[in-house]
């Protein structure tokens, strides 16, 4: 008689995938999320300079490699910050109306107008790039968007408004926390130092209490050292100003309020008291254009800078002062090509003065007050676009 072999020992079927059945499905999950068509975005006029005021036209072009859905077709207007820091941008989107079906094979065109707005205009700098593009994105639902986009240039034309170019909420912050009293500035810079400088010789402390390994030790107080040399460059950095004036006396530097042009004449007035004469040895200006950027956020957040341009300010004094006092003054013209103030978040393009007054023997005084350039009216219509210019260049 044939015996039946135990149930106990009967073994449950189970499906074990292959490798070959693993790569499928990760193939097909793949192309499922693939974009399903291409965009391609082409102006009308690619090559040109465009103003504010102008139109930007051109069409969308969309190629369908298989069957998909659109939910929208979306084309913006954009201007985009690029470099070393942040990413900053200004949208204006224009919604196509179309909702439907692509089939495979098909291609489509749909047309786009643009009103360039007042700016900012077109930058290519050392840190900072600002550039304008049409945008185009296909929303497909369970794949990847389909985008496509075209770069165009913008600089100043005959429908500039100066007074609105960077008046805008979205990214205009002005120059009110930049000018902010020195007093406020030094306490801050004081604190900071003495938090550096606190922590520096508190790793000291403890090398010398707990002794330990003398390799670990000498890394320890180098790393005191530098927290230590930081925080006393912070601290001599805020008392260095109050302590030049204890010579010198109240040092005032004038700059005009009114917004500034390119090739506009900047006038900079430097005040010191009558008796700040016998203490100098000299006294500087220096017209700075400055690019700041910030780049990561949190504990990996750098701020980079670069000047772009620099250019020294021949102070003369002004007899016949009131009371007395020394009045030094220089008047300079601005470039004519002068890139305008720019302010995005984590992107700036900012114009300065520099006054460096030289005390022998003692903490010299120095001091940075800045002030806006903003576009004067360019060329008009039909005019010869201009060449494209290295670092610092403006349209």
């Amino acid at each position: 008689m044939r015996r039946l072999r135990p149930c106990s020992s009967v073994t449950a079927m189970t499906f074990v995938p292959s490798s070959t059945t693993y790569t499928k499905f990760f193939r097909d999950s793949r192309r499922s999320a693939m974009s399903k068509c291409t965009i391609l975005v082409e102006l009308d006029d690619p090559t040109r300079q465009y103003v504010p005021g102008d139109l930007v036209s051109g069409e969308v072009h969309v190629t369908v490699d298989s069957d998909c859905k659109c939910d929208a077709l979306m084309v913006e207007l954009a201007w985009e910050t690029h470099g070393r820091g942040n990413h900053a941008e200004g949208v204006s989107t224009l919604d196509i109306p179309f909702q439907g079906t692509w089939s495979a094979g098909d291609e489509h065109t749909y047309p786009f107008r643009f009103t360039v707005p007042n700016g900012p205009y077109t930058y290519h700098g050392h840190y900072l790039n600002v550039d304008w593009y049409v945008r185009a994105r296909a929303d497909i639902p369970w794949a990847i968007d389909p985008k496509g986009k075209a770069d165009f240039l913008v600089g100043p034309g005959p429908k500039t408004d100066p007074a609105s170019y960077i008046n805008t909420d979205e990214w205009h912050d002005g120059l009110d926390t930049k000018q902010a009293p020195s007093a406020a500035n030094a306490g801050c810079l004081f604190f900071f130092g003495m938090v550096f400088g606190g922590f520096g010789v508190f790793m000291m402390m403890m090398i010398l209490a707990t002794g330990g390994d003398a390799g670990a030790s000498v890394m320890a107080a180098l790393g005191g050292l530098v927290f230590l040399a930081i925080g006393g460059s912070m601290m001599f950095a805020a008392v260095r100003n109050p302590l030049a004036q204890k010579k010198l006396g109240t040092v005032e530097v004038t700059l005009p309020d009114e917004v500034l042009h390119p090739g506009n004449s900047l006038p900079v007035t430097v005040t010191l008291d009558a008796d700040a004469r016998d203490d100098i040895t000299i006294a500087t200006a220096t017209l700075m254009c400055r690019e700041r950027v910030v780049s990561g956020s949190g504990t990996n957040k750098s701020t980079h800078t670069e000047d772009i341009l620099v250019e020294p300010l021949e102070l003369e004094e002004t007899a016949g002062a009131p009371g007395g006092r020394m009045v030094l003054e220089a008047l300079h013209r601005l470039p004519q090509d002068a890139a305008p103030s720019f302010y995005a978040d984590d992107n700036e393009l900012l114009w300065l003065v520099e006054v460096h007054v030289d005390v022998p023997n003692w903490p010299d005084y120095k001091e940075e007050r800045f002030f806006e350039v903003r576009p004067g009216v360019g060329r008009g219509a039909g005019e010869e676009k201009k060449p494209a210019l290295e670092a610092g260049a403006v349209w």
